[in-house]
């Protein structure tokens, strides 16, 4: 498709009705909703950009590609004869392409600067000047500062969004989803609807709803006291609260981070064969001429971060209200979501999970730290190392920076750190689609069951399920229907006995 957009003479106006027919189907495959902006929808910033690209933006890039080729051609005759790229009257590739390269000359004469930040030099990403590129490389820049430029023509136009750009406000506290091509199929229709539209704010909401209707007051249907915005329903209700509707997903992401940090505990970090020794951090001298050496192939992988000088630490989750803090580091009410301590060391650590809306991920996180403080100064009082983490995990299924933070800090690297905030920002984003759709129904049911010898609470959807598939009494009855209509005790007997009398017993035989 970028050939074929490169070669041929298309206008933007067709581009530009193509891109609005696939927009059509796309929004409708994803179900992101028919409102949902192409600003949003081809959004690189967003923390659920989608591997799509939009149409128009291909377009101009191939005829800048096209353009640099015939500039840069290696047949003399070409760039004699200088060709330009017919696209419009609208938008000029050569314009933007020569706009590119200006502002690579640019950067490359003011440097590396650090506007806004107090860092010191050297800072940041270095770039390759661009007197010093050879061909390959400037025409490679080139393009890239073309696409780097679509974007931020897009970026301009977040603030005529203010319901769609919400995200905006929240970016930089919460980490990207990973909503490739293999993530999409395995979610599903239903749950990356369901994570575009909670992102984006086009989910119907009673808010929503009262701008077109008029018989509807916009009130939350629960405590018909406050708005019914998705920050309301998601976490700010206080009848869901009393009901424990934001307790039972707060428990499930709890069983899921437990789940993961315990299994990292018995295969990594109590490992027999693990080295408890400290890596050496120091940081050799090189002198003026010398080849630094790079680093070993085969690097050691024992170092677990706070966890590493031991392999006796235990594992608490406060799962159902029932942890205790151990009371050999300190006696206290309080209850952190997840303990893990090693009485050989004397170190404790805790993390004290929250699951607020993306908006207030940042004062939840001070919240935290400040009510854990005074533990943490009695823990220290008695001879024990502290560490204190909050991390939260945001109603739409967005994960904080705190808790990849506090993943590193106990030696969760790699794999396991990418499938702990997958699957813990699934799970949220799972209990919350639960809460909106069961946001207008006042009666919340949970069930206690037994899984492995444990009771745990069964959500509602689970308890409709049973109950159309067949409890105890359901059961009862459709295997009484199906005795009947089969044929129950007497009606077997009246049905053998017409098979044999018309198939013949003995006394039919003899007659």
């Amino acid at each position: 498709m970028k050939w074929i957009l490169a070669i041929y003479d298309i206008p933007a106006s067709t581009v530009l009705k193509w891109e609005q027919r696939v927009n059509r189907f796309l929004r409708s495959w994803l179900g992101a909703g028919h409102t949902l902006s192409k600003i949003c929808l081809f959004s690189r910033d967003s923390p659920v950009a989608l591997p799509i690209d939009s149409l128009v933006d291909t377009w101009k890039v191939e005829k800048c590609r096209l353009q640099q080729s015939y500039k840069c051609s290696p047949d003399d005759f070409i760039r004699s004869v200088a060709p330009k790229v017919r696209s419009g009257r609208v938008w000029n590739a050569e314009e933007v392409l020569e706009e590119a390269e200006r502002d690579l000359v640019c950067e490359s004469m003011l440097g590396m600067v650090q506007p806004g930040k107090r860092a010191g030099i050297g800072f940041g990403e270095w770039k390759k000047p661009w007197e010093k590129m050879n061909t390959e490389e400037r025409k490679k820049a080139a393009i890239e500062r073309v696409q780097e430029n679509l974007n931020k023509e897009r970026v301009v136009e977040y603030g005529s969004l203010e319901l769609q750009s919400g995200w905006a406000r929240w970016r930089e506290d919460v980490l990207a989803l990973d909503l490739s091509w293999n993530s999409l199929f395995k979610m599903g229709d239903s749950m990356v609807g369901f994570i575009l539209r909670a992102v984006y704010g086009t989910l119907v909401t009673p808010s929503l709803a009262a701008k077109w209707d008029e018989a509807e007051d916009g009130m939350c249907k629960l405590c018909r006291t406050e708005r019914g915005t998705l920050q309301h329903i998601l976490s700010g209700c206080k009848v869901a609260l009393e009901q424990g509707r934001y307790t039972w997903r707060h428990d499930k992401v709890l069983n899921q981070i437990q789940s993961q940090v315990a299994y990292h505990l018995d295969k990594r970090v109590n490992n027999p064969k693990r080295s408890v020794s400290l890596q050496s951090s120091t940081i050799g001298f090189v002198s003026a001429g010398a080849k630094v050496k790079g680093p070993p192939k085969c690097q050691n992988r024992s170092g677990m971060g706070i966890l590493t000088e031991a392999r006796d630490w235990v594992l608490l989750a406060d799962v159902n209200g029932k942890l205790k803090f151990p009371s050999e580091v300190t006696t206290t009410r309080l209850r952190p979501d997840l303990i893990i301590y090693s009485t050989s060391t004397k170190r404790i650590v805790w993390w004290e999970l929250t699951c607020p809306s993306e908006e207030r991920i940042s004062a939840a996180h001070e919240l935290k730290l400040d009510r854990y403080s005074g533990l943490q100064v009695e823990c220290q009082e008695n001879g024990w190392s502290c560490y204190n983490m909050a991390v939260e995990v945001g109603a739409r299924g967005v994960v904080a920076e705190s808790l990849i933070k506090a993943a590193a800090a106990i030696g969760m690297r790699g794999r396991a750190r990418k499938k702990l905030v997958r699957d813990v920002g699934m799970e949220a984003c799972h209990c919350s689609k639960w809460l909106y759709w069961l946001c207008g129904k006042k009666e919340w049911e949970r069930r206690d069951i037994e899984i492995r010898g444990e009771k745990i609470h069964v959500e509602i959807r689970n308890t409709w399920r049973k109950e159309t598939r067949g409890d105890k009494k359901h059961v009862e009855i459709r295997n009484t229907w199906r005795k009947e209509t089969r044929g129950d005790k007497k009606d077997v007997e009246k049905r053998n006995t017409w098979r044999k009398e018309t198939r013949g017993d003995k006394k039919h035989v003899e007659k």
